[in-house]
């Protein structure tokens, strides 16, 4: 289970629609109550609704990701917005029982033995919520090799009570890294994985 406190720009993506919860009943509801929630992540619920435009082009968006990005097998699949003018960066949450060695485990968890990087992942150490350590990484990886394609992805991975997790936020314009970055940072941070 996440605990990821309010306002922190993000969605989490439901993992069928309509919802079990019966909140929505597909995706382009779901889309357009997600593009107001950021709005107002971005405004601390403050600000005046957002302009029409930019909410049906966010809404958009988002329905766009949910088809595109929903990872099913990931524990949890996510969206990230660090601009409210650029479109969501996708992710997903896993948590597994920690059997190897944290130093291996660390190299599996940010791809550093993937056929497909185009370098050895940029690996720094990460300190999160409670006290917890770990790394985040840089890798880019191609996705056609005869014509260059590239991905880019910021793995972060910590070890916490025997639990693995591990958080993949995934960029097709690797450009935008950096401008994310802060914002990545302090949202994962923030995360509190519980393993059940």
């Amino acid at each position: 289970m996440l605990d990821i406190p309010p306002r922190r720009k993000w969605l989490t993506l439901p993992e069928a629609l309509p919802d079990k919860r019966g909140f929505w009943q597909d995706a382009a509801a779901w889309a357009a109550s997600g593009a107001l929630a950021i709005w107002a992540d971005f405004h601390d619920g403050d600000a005046a609704r957002p302009d029409p435009d930019w909410q049906a082009r966010t809404a958009r968006l988002i329905e766009v990701a949910y088809d595109t990005f929903n990872d099913r097998m990931a524990r949890t699949s996510l969206l990230f917005f660090h601009d409210l003018n650029r479109a969501p960066i996708p992710a997903s949450f896993n948590m597994f029982a920690a059997e190897l060695p944290i130093k291996k485990a660390y190299r599996l968890f940010v791809g550093d033995f993937d056929p497909d990087n185009v370098q050895p992942p940029q690996v720094e150490t990460f300190e999160y919520a409670g006290g917890a350590s770990g790394v985040r990484a840089k890798r880019f990886t191609y996705t056609d090799r005869e014509s260059g394609a590239v991905v880019a992805r910021v793995v972060y991975y910590w070890r916490r009570d025997n639990v693995d997790c591990q958080l993949i936020a995934t960029f097709v314009e690797p450009g935008e890294i950096e401008a994310a970055l802060p914002g990545l940072d302090s949202w994962a941070r923030s995360v509190v994985a519980y393993p059940y």
